[in-house]
């Protein structure tokens, strides 16, 4: 099978589905139907690299659609902007397809869920608020009203005692112990002004309780104006001093000790590896470009970055050159000395890592000094795995993490957050043959077994969408997203996911 072209456009005209059956292929399988216009040129068929996917025997199932590479994909700077295409908030409308039911092509009389929902079960547009609408033949467990959990056929009467119990659903809807499911809600709130983007960044900085966004493509051309967010003062502004860097696709982290957002990589005018900084604890927020020792990654986008504060360090994984390109598989480490000169050094690994991916996600756990990555897109096909790189030791080592659960789903362009408290990495829609809504959680211990829940929320609920930006408020206990392409357009929406009761009490 032969890799996908070089994609020229960001935003594709258009996001048809190839409807097929693709549920719980082993790895190495192989889909294929016919590419719609629009698409970058791809070959017979999108590969999908199983990791784990779920199956009929273990009450889980995929989405039965599969596409080449999905629009929203970067490389190109001309396409689509705008609001979410008319959508109410929340509310999924399949392309073609009346609110509710979805035919299943070339399947009898067949419904089927909605890319990213639970087994069996699916929330339609114009369903009422706190209401799931089950699927034909769903599995034993079921969603009540208000996101209420019963038993997943584990027996009435089972108590929650661990968090890990209600990641996997054995708590049951009365009793002294149980899970808080009816607290878990999306609340909506104020829309970016003036402005629709994606492939742009966000951090959070705990000093002022702020969500600051920078960049990102809005239909015309990659941005270079930093946007804050918070409760108290909405959207704003920011007012910066120095050349402020255009960029699309690119990485963030956030330097808390010296108050400084670090930026790498990133698409504009072309594919860059430059290290830009935002110093916050100036008067005047100023921007520079860093000069680093070292040999420097190469140029790219759709990569990973985290910050890991033991150490000091920026660590930078994967990303490609273009469109839908191979991936990458190099680490790369920026030291990040107080009052010294950065150094780009690319980190040696032990053990059999992962493949080369984009558009994947990544997250850090600073207590197990580690970086767990999930999913993304190989150069051939969409992943769904879950490696652990080990940043403790002289010789970072990777290992892959072994999960169980339905919904470790096939993605690119999710967004994760970690909530540490929980142990537990979120992960907030993303594309698999068209834009996702769907919110899973995978509880990470320290070794053993990780395990794949889906978190489900009463309506209203944020529209699809891939490319949007996410951080994790850890003192109010939320996951924010903002903006992201919904298939057609560019959104400017933001909201806050409260996790704060989703436990065991």
């Amino acid at each position: 099978m032969s890799n996908v072209n070089a994609c020229t456009k960001v935003f594709c005209a258009a996001a048809y589905l190839i409807l097929i059956g693709c549920g719980g292929q082993d790895r190495g399988d192989q889909v294929t139907g016919t590419i719609p216009p629009g698409f970058p040129e791809i070959d017979s068929g999108t590969q999908l690299i199983d990791a784990g996917a779920p199956t009929a025997s273990d009450g889980g199932r995929h989405p039965d659609v599969v596409v080449p590479p999905d629009a929203g994909a970067p490389s190109g700077r001309d396409g689509g902007t705008g609001s979410d295409a008319g959508q109410d908030a929340g509310a999924r409308v399949d392309a073609g397809t009346d609110a509710g039911a979805r035919p299943d092509a070339g399947q009898d009389g067949g419904t089927r869920p909605d890319a990213g929902t639970d087994a069996g079960v699916r929330i339609d547009a114009g369903a009422d608020a706190g209401t799931s609408l089950q699927d034909g033949g769903s599995d034993a467990g079921s969603t009540q009203d208000a996101g209420t959990t019963t038993d997943a056929g584990n027996g009435i009467g089972t108590a929650c005692s661990t968090y890990a119990d209600c990641a996997r659903d054995l708590c049951c809807a009365a009793g002294a112990n149980r899970c808080a499911r009816p607290d878990l809600a999306w609340t909506q709130l104020t829309s970016m002004p003036n402005t629709t983007r994606a492939g742009h960044v966000a951090i959070f900085r705990e000093s002022t309780s702020e969500i600051l966004v920078h960049g990102g493509f809005d239909g015309t051309t990659g941005r270079s104006d930093v946007m804050t967010y918070s409760a108290a003062r909405g959207w704003n502004t920011l007012t910066t001093s120095g050349t402020a860097p255009a960029r699309s696709y690119h990485t963030a982290v956030y330097d808390k000790q010296t108050d400084r957002m670090i930026l790498f990589g990133g698409y504009s005018p072309a594919l860059t590896n430059e290290i830009w900084a935002l110093d916050l604890s100036q008067p005047t927020p100023t921007w520079s470009q860093l000069s680093p020792t070292g040999t420097p990654p190469a140029a790219r986008q759709v990569h990973s970055a985290i910050f890991d504060s033991v150490n000091r360090r920026m660590i930078v994984y994967g990303g490609n050159t273009g469109g839908w390109g191979t991936g990458m598989s190099d680490v790369w480490a920026l030291s990040l000395p107080i009052g010294g000169t950065p150094s780009w050094t690319q980190l040696p690994q032990s053990g059999v890592g992962p493949s080369g991916r984009a558009y994947h996600t990544a997250i850090y756990d600073a207590a197990n000094q580690r970086m767990i990555t999930y999913a993304g897109y190989s150069g051939t096909g969409y992943l769904n795995d879950v490696w652990e790189l080990s940043l403790s030791i002289a010789t970072p080592a990777w290992s892959r993490v072994s999960t169980s659960g339905a919904t470790g789903w096939w993605r690119t362009g999710s967004t994760a957050v970690y909530d540490s408290a929980q142990q537990r990495m979120v992960v907030f829609a993303g594309s698999y043959g068209g834009p996702m809504q769907d919110v899973q959680a995978l509880t990470l211990p320290a070794s053993g077994t990780a395990i794949w829940s889906q978190l489900i929320a009463p309506l209203p609920v944020p529209g699809i969408r891939t490319t949007h930006a996410a951080v994790f408020d850890s003192t109010r206990v939320e996951m924010f997203i903002v903006g992201g392409f919904n298939g057609s357009a560019g959104l400017g929406d933001a909201w806050a996911l409260s996790l704060v009761n989703y436990n065991c009490h």
